[in-house]
C-alpha cells in the first residue's frame, strides 16, 4: 500500500536548554539600527534648561491655550501651516502636552496622508488637538 513513498528518518531529540543555547550563542544576522539623520535646519529656540516639572507643565499649558485660543478643539493642520523649524517645534511642544499627566490636552490622528509638494510641512496626516477638561 506504501509503495512508492520515501520517508525521511526521524528527527533527532534535541533538549530545549541546547536549542536556546545555540540561538543565544549564534551570529546575530541584523546590525544594529543607525541613528535617525538630525535636521539641517538650525533650531535657535532649544535650550539647554533643565527647569523642574512645574514649570514645563506651565510652559506646555501656555503654548496649548495659545494654540487653542479659547476653543476646544483645532485642526492640526490649521496650527502647523507655518515654517517648518517652527512647526516641528510647535508639533513636539502638543505632543508633550498630549502626554504629560497633568494637563488636559490630547491629539487625535485620523488615517490618511495629506501631500503638498509647495506647501511646509510637506505632507499632514489630519489631526485634531482638542481640551478634555477644564
Amino acid at each position: 500500500m506504501l509503495e512508492g513513498f520515501v520517508f525521511d528518518a526521524p528527527a533527532p531529540w534535541h533538549e530545549p536548554a541546547a536549542v536556546v543555547t545555540a540561538v543565544e550563542d549564534g551570529p546575530r544576522t541584523t546590525p544594529p539600527r543607525p541613528a535617525p539623520p538630525r535636521p539641517s535646519v538650525p533650531d535657535p529656540g532649544l535650550s539647554e534648561d533643565a527647569s523642574s516639572d512645574d514649570a514645563a507643565a506651565e510652559r506646555l499649558r501656555v503654548v496649548a491655550e495659545q494654540v487653542l485660543r479659547g476653543r476646544d478643539r483645532v485642526a492640526v493642520e490649521e496650527v502647523l501651516d507655518q515654517d517648518w523649524t517652527a512647526a516641528r517645534r510647535l508639533l513636539a511642544d502638543l505632543s508633550s502636552a498630549h502626554l504629560h499627566p497633568d494637563l488636559p490636552y490630547r491629539l487625535v490622528w485620523s488615517d490618511g496622508l495629506a501631500s503638498r509638494p509647495d506647501g511646509s510641512p510637506t505632507w499632514l496626516s489630519p489631526g485634531v488637538f482638542e481640551r478634555t477638561g477644564p
